[in-house]
């Protein structure tokens, strides 16, 4: 045992618990906005009953009244955390073992036989607290154990399989992340930073930061959209964050609507859950992603089954397409077929778990000990010299620093650029963005809303067409005030000119079309008019969307030089970028699949460039073993 240990073991037995008690007391009692009570001529034991009460009447109250309970987590969680941060640097716990030799001894001070594990498994047989509270008081208050680990270990995520207060004969958990590890920022949770996060998480400490918060699908039916709709209130697309807070959406300077998601799972929550490989132009730059894919493919519910289960006029459309020579092809979806209801809401947020988004992922990657903060809008990157050393983050009104051995941006291809250009690094002045336009005219009981979105896809020349139900333009285009069952709607989405850039720190948007991209658009339009005109709708009758956009990217474009490491050398040597950024140029595709197998080789790179490590697999790890996990 350490010197400094087996002190504080001398200490804690002659007169220290006492102290040790009322520092823990008075932090948790600042953490829940009051004083501690007076605790002079206090024995020990007394104290730690008094706190026991004190810490369930608390909580209670907070139950009762409704309070934020995320907040009030994230407020205790942090107080132990400094208190853990301070035992770590005055006991010089230099590795795992000997914080699991510093919690058993601080453990024992508040009545509790805490016995952790070199593989990071915990047991727990007493617990002085477990006849105080209840089950749900208990699951509230541990937030100040999995604080105290995470201080004490630097950065270890504690987690527990079983309670005592629950009726279990013991506490089970396990602690994933040690001291050692190098600790890794991840920025974004969409199709790049949850791929980034699920590889780097076990051979680093991975922290994951998301400027919005947990998401929830809109449960808003369509028929109150289209109430909504027609009370004339939604008359500019952005106040739909008014309705589903997901959903941002802003003004290019020359009107086109870019849309994206801000929450955990990113925009993937948002999209219809295309699974296309589309890495042509990394190949042409001697990027190869090969093993990748090939992973992906094994691990993702990537499916042509829909087709059968395909409407009267989907069908149709195919018929046609493939009869004009246009060669359509059944769209992999990224989607559970056996939990599909074919409900149509697939960009409103999947309401049955049937779409695969990358909270899938993110999923895997916290229960392999990675820690996931909503709410944690990061502004810069912070450098020193030619390393990253964190990144600075808003929470709320509060400005935070998180310190980082490897930084690692996925905050988009419109959100990564404003990170970078803030943190004094100069990105392209070329952005592409995917527009899509829809075509669409009037067709009896079409009920394409209640349609596997976007089933086939015709490759065209610079742009795609594919069958598509337009939620943003019945929303707020005049021109589709036809109740949803009745529109029957195309999608173009143009391989766009990288031409445009996200300017400042407010990310507003310099992008318009070219000559070119118009001269595209025009094609594709007439090619659509044509199709449903074959249909059988009256040429009259057909009018367009709104002119949208949503694949951002470009503006770190890689190049045969970074074909190997895939880290632009303007980058300081542990900063590393995870999305659409990187793309030479636009797809004119559905991304995710090409983002994800880019995104996790960009994260074997950075382990293997700075660490030296090399990650074999990308199922979930976790350094426990046996029944505390």
């Amino acid at each position: 045992m350490r010197i400094r240990l087996a002190v504080a073991r001398v200490l804690l037995l002659f007169g220290g618990r006492r102290r040790e008690i009322v520092r823990l007391f008075t932090r948790t009692a600042a953490a829940f906005g009051s004083h501690a009570p007076p605790q002079l001529a206090r024995a020990a034991d007394d104290l730690l009953a008094e706190y026991a009460f004190f810490t369930r009447t608390r909580v209670e109250d907070a139950l009762t009244a409704g309070e934020d309970l995320e907040a009030l987590d994230q407020r205790l969680f942090e107080a132990a955390f400094s208190l853990g941060s301070e035992y770590r640097l005055r006991l010089d716990l230099r590795t795992f073992a000997d914080a699991m030799v510093a919690a058993r001894l601080l453990y024992r001070c508040i009545g509790i036989d805490f016995r952790g594990n070199a593989d990071g498994s915990i047991v727990v047989r007493r617990c002085s607290f477990a006849s105080v509270y209840s089950p749900e008081v208990c699951v509230i208050v541990s937030a100040l154990d999995r604080g105290l680990i995470a201080g004490l270990t630097g950065g270890g995520v504690l987690r527990f399989r079983e309670r005592l207060t629950a009726g279990a004969p013991a506490c089970l958990a396990c602690v994933t992340g040690h001291i050692g590890a190098p600790k890794a920022i991840v920025v974004g949770t969409g199709a790049g930073g949850a791929a980034a996060a699920r590889e780097l998480q076990g051979p680093c400490n991975v922290t994951i930061l998301e400027a919005g918060r947990r998401f929830r699908p809109l449960s808003l039916s369509v028929r109150w959209m289209e109430r909504l709709r027609n009370t004339g209130l939604l008359f500019d697309e952005r106040v739909i964050r008014l309705v589903f807070p997901p959903m941002r959406v802003r003004r290019a300077r020359d009107g086109m609507v870019l849309v994206n998601g801000v929450a955990a799972g990113g925009t993937t929550v948002l999209s219809t859950g295309n699974g296309l490989r589309m890495d042509q132009s990394l190949q042409q730059i001697g990027v190869n992603l090969d093993r990748e894919f090939d992973e992906l493919s094994e691990e993702l519910p990537l499916s042509t089954a829909h087709q059968p289960r395909w409407s009267t006029a989907t069908q149709r459309l195919f018929e046609i397409c493939r009869d004009k020579g246009l060669a359509p092809v059944p769209t992999p979806k990224l989607v559970d077929e056996d939990r599909c209801q074919r409900c149509g809401r697939c960009v409103l947020g999947c309401p049955n778990g049937a779409k695969w988004d990358s909270r899938r992922f993110l999923d895997d990657a916290v229960a392999s000990g990675a820690d996931l903060r909503c709410g944690y809008r990061v502004t810069k990157v912070v450098i020193r010299g030619d390393r990253a050393i964190g990144v600075q983050a808003r929470v709320g009104a509060r400005t935070v620093f998180l310190p980082a051995d490897l930084v690692v941006l996925a905050a988009g291809g419109a959100g990564t650029p404003v990170i970078l250009e803030s943190s004094g690094i100069r990105c392209e002045p070329r952005l592409f963005v995917d527009p899509v336009l829809c075509v669409a005219a009037p067709w009896p009981q079409s009920m394409q809303h209640h349609e596997v979105p976007m089933p086939f896809v015709v490759q065209m020349p610079g742009y795609i067409v594919s069958p598509y139900f337009d939620y943003l333009s019945f929303l707020f285009n005049r021109a589709w005030r036809l109740p949803a069952g009745r529109i029957l709607g195309l999608m173009v989405k143009l391989a766009d000119s990288e031409r445009g850039t996200v300017p400042d720190g407010r990310g507003r948007l310099d992008k318009g079309l070219t000559a070119r991209d118009r001269a595209r658009l025009k094609e594709a339009e007439a090619l659509c008019r044509q199709i449903l005109t074959d249909f059988g709708v009256d040429p009259a009758s057909i009018f367009t969307g709104t002119l949208n956009a949503g694949h951002p990217g470009g503006m770190l474009p890689l190049t045969s030089d970074d074909a190997e490491t895939l880290h632009p050398q303007r980058l300081p040597r542990n900063l590393y970028v995870a999305d659409a950024s990187l793309f030479p140029q636009s797809l004119g595709n559905p991304p995710i699949l090409t983002i994800l197998a880019l995104a996790r080789r960009v994260a074997r790179s950075s382990m293997k460039a700075l660490f030296g490590l090399e990650q074999t697999t990308s199922a979930p790890r976790s350094r426990c073993s046996g029944a505390a996990c």
